[in-house]
């Protein structure tokens, strides 16, 4: 039994070792291929125009050699997508012919910058409607793509204002009678532990402007349920940072003026000064800092 044991403990091991040597040997054919064939790639306002793409090597461990894809913009590949090709005038290429994997790396990227003011002016750039359609035509490895496909990628890009992000609400409203009358209360909503303030989301609606969620102002004792009473704002900003606060679409405020706020980008924070008037008379004087908590972004495929 002993001796059984030894012979099949002994074959497992040479299997194994076989299977091991599979990843210390380079792969029968190396090839270029792009591993993300329908990307939506999402800019950020402020925060740099420009993104990568480009092909990756696969078939060799390591990588001593320069290897080369050539590429197209191939305007075909839109057909049946839905997707409208970007202006050649919003943008510009590294290279416009080449991706270029150099020695002791495994990708071969181009950059793509945005023309910020052309592409920022198109109303349509806020959502997913214009694309980058790229076709490799030819490669320095020994096959291009994998199994005849992932040979092309078509990136779908969009922007999102800086602003769009989760923060932390805090702050304070004094609500009186009317605008000039008898304070009726006060409700506070700060807490020095950052992460036990309120989250907010805010959502773009133009490159220096995005909208939050519903806000809470107080709540409806006449009603059966103690109904919130809520409103929501649009935030925007100019090149001074000087904020703007609007009254959102949703919102159950008749009236919502702005007052002197700013958005102090350094610190990752907003402050805003406000007055609202609600349908019933009751006047609002809100003062609320949003605190930057994170922004959303993932991996996103169409």
């Amino acid at each position: 039994m002993k001796r059984i044991f030894l012979f099949l403990s002994a074959a497992v091991f040479l299997f194994s070792c076989d299977d091991y040597n599979d990843y210390l040997t380079d792969f029968d054919y190396s090839t270029l291929y792009f591993p993300y064939q329908t990307p939506v790639r999402t800019v950020i306002v402020d925060e740099g125009m420009e993104f990568n793409v480009g092909a990756v090597l696969a078939g060799r461990r390591e990588n001593t050699v320069r290897e080369v894809a050539t590429f197209e913009i191939d305007p075909d590949l839109l057909e049946g997508t839905g997707w409208e090709l970007l202006p050649e005038d919003y943008y510009a290429l590294s290279n416009y012919e080449e991706m270029v994997v150099e020695p002791g790396t495994f990708q071969g990227l181009v950059k793509v910058t945005l023309d910020s003011v052309k592409f920022l002016s198109d109303p349509l750039t806020i959502d997913r409607h214009y694309a980058i359609p790229l076709k490799m035509t030819s490669a320095t490895t020994d096959s291009l793509g994998v199994d005849g496909d992932m040979d092309y990628m078509i990136p779908v890009i969009k922007y999102i204002s800086t602003l769009d992000a989760t923060w932390y609400h805090h702050g304070k409203s004094v609500i009186y009678e009317e605008k000039g009358g008898n304070k009726l209360g006060e409700r506070k909503y700060a807490n020095a532990d950052m992460v036990n303030n309120r989250a907010l989301r805010l959502t773009t609606s133009a490159p220096f402007a995005a909208t939050t969620g519903s806000i809470i102002a107080r709540q409806d004792t006449t009603t059966a349920n103690n109904d919130d009473v809520v409103y929501a704002l649009e935030i925007s900003y100019d090149s001074e940072m000087k904020v703007a606060v609007t009254s959102a679409d949703d919102t159950m405020m008749d009236e919502i003026e702005g007052l002197s706020s700013v958005f102090d980008k350094e610190n990752n924070r907003v402050i805003l000064n406000y007055t609202m008037t609600e349908s019933n008379g009751y006047y609002y004087e809100v003062t609320d800092t949003l605190t930057f908590r994170n922004k959303e972004l993932e991996l996103e495929l169409w």
